[in-house]
């Protein structure tokens, strides 16, 4: 640059560089958020989440990278960790010098590490410890606190697993019910088992008469008569005579 006055006289020999007189930077910053983790289903997170905020600026450089984590107010930095249960909303913004600002989209971040619980409703009350005189729907009343119940998985004795909400337990006998819940991260509680005794058969009894001899069917001494019993589920309680 040089000088030049009203009349049109130049100063060639004053004339300089200006290398900084006019700065422009019309671009806004580029951002974008980083997490990593213990991925789960249906976009679940199943492990704390570590978040890095990646942000660059090719003119005037970077003046501040901040986020928002659940609407509770910018923080600046360009790191974090979640590690509370629940769904998660984050933002994150660039400001560089000359002011040029990005905004990046909500970005969800759900986080639920926790397994399902089960409980079993069972329409009857056992007579006998764990023993039923009849038939017995087992309902499986599972609870997850944060994604929610996905299925439970059961299985009967050596059948098939199956899915189903309720089992009915009818056929004679003792079986084993083992049972696990999955929540919608894949979380999958760890296998329950309970015992279910089915009896609904009356005990049958039979007898031994000593001395066994007889005279055309007559006795003629005394005799000794034992009650044998017998119940093939939960066992004899008593015999009447």
């Amino acid at each position: 640059m040089w000088l030049v006055d009203g009349a049109g006289n130049i100063d060639k020999d004053s004339r300089a560089e200006a290398l900084d007189a006019v700065q422009w930077d019309p671009d806004a910053p580029d951002i974008f958020v980083d997490p990593s983790g213990p991925v789960g289903l249906n976009d679940w997170y199943v492990g704390p989440i570590n978040v890095t905020i990646i942000a660059s600026d090719q003119g005037s450089d970077l003046a501040a990278v901040e986020y928002d984590l659940d609407a509770t107010g910018w923080v600046e930095g360009r790191q974090l960790r979640i590690e509370e249960e629940g769904p998660h909303t984050l933002i994150a913004r660039a400001t560089d010098n000359a002011g040029n600002q990005t905004i990046t989209e909500p970005e969800q971040l759900d986080l639920d590490s926790q397994a399902p619980t089960t409980e079993l409703i069972i329409d009857q009350v056992p007579v006998f410890e764990d023993w039923y005189n009849d038939e017995v729907t087992v309902v499986f009343a599972a609870t997850d606190a944060t994604s929610g119940v996905d299925y439970v998985e059961w299985q009967l004795d050596d059948n098939p697993p199956q899915q189903a909400p309720n089992v009915v337990v009818s056929e004679e006998g003792a079986h084993t019910l083992q049972y696990a819940a999955t929540d919608l991260a894949g979380n999958i509680e760890e296998t329950q088992e309970t015992q279910i005794k089915i009896d609904r058969l009356p005990p049958v009894t039979s007898y031994v008469i000593l001395p066994h001899d007889t005279t055309n069917g007559w006795y003629t001494r005394a005799v000794t008569i034992t009650l044998v019993p017998f119940d093939g589920g939960a066992g004899v309680a008593a015999s009447f005579y």
